[in-house]
């Protein structure tokens, strides 16, 4: 019978008794999250797309797997975020290129809260070790009206960050997980001036 190095030091622990299963336990604990932890990768996120008649700004959390691969942001074909703008503005959003101009065109910047972190695949729940972006680059060189969060984890590092006179409003996050996504906030916050 073969058995894993967790199981052989469990059988050990309970040789020796209740004191050393607990012992056993914080080693074999330790031991499957160095193992979870050598999976995680490193990311870095996107730059951010703004130019000077910029007025609102988007802050997502982190891209997606799928935002990665294209290299831009709301690359999941299932997100809400590229309708939803249609909706509001018009325009087409086929290629990166057309996504850009639609942005740039209505005043939108887009950006990250997390610069760079480590992530197992593409929900906020498993970002870790993360670095937040410095929002100053974007806020120092347009005039950003106002500040959307898409999504709860980008509204919670962004409030832990920054406490300044633009307003900042909790959106609901367009991702496919969200199923309460209601995309009348959307339309009123992206239309309504500040």
């Amino acid at each position: 019978m073969r058995l894993s190095l967790a199981n052989a030091c469990v059988l050990r622990a309970n040789a020796f008794g209740k004191n050393s299963q607990t012992m056993f336990g914080a080693v074999i604990a330790k031991m499957r999250k160095r193992l979870y932890n050598s999976f995680m990768q490193r990311y870095e996120g996107f730059s951010p797309l703004f130019d000077g008649n910029s007025k609102i700004l988007v802050l997502g959390s982190f891209p997606s797997i799928k935002s990665r691969e294209q290299q831009f942001y709301y690359g999941n074909p299932q997100n809400r975020f590229w309708k939803t703008l249609r909706k509001a503005f018009g325009g087409t959003t086929e290629t990166v290129a057309d996504k850009k101009r639609l942005c740039l065109q209505n005043g939108i910047a887009l950006w990250d809260i997390v610069a760079s972190c480590e992530i197992d695949g593409s929900l906020d729940c498993s970002i870790k070790n993360f670095c937040l972006a410095d929002l100053s680059l974007v806020l120092n060189n347009c005039k950003i009206e106002k500040i959307l969060c898409n999504g709860a984890k980008a509204f919670q590092l962004t409030s832990s960050v920054y406490n300044g006179a633009i307003p900042l409003f909790k959106m609901p996050s367009t991702s496919p997980a969200n199923t309460r996504f209601d995309e009348s906030v959307w339309l009123n916050q992206l239309k309504t001036p500040n």
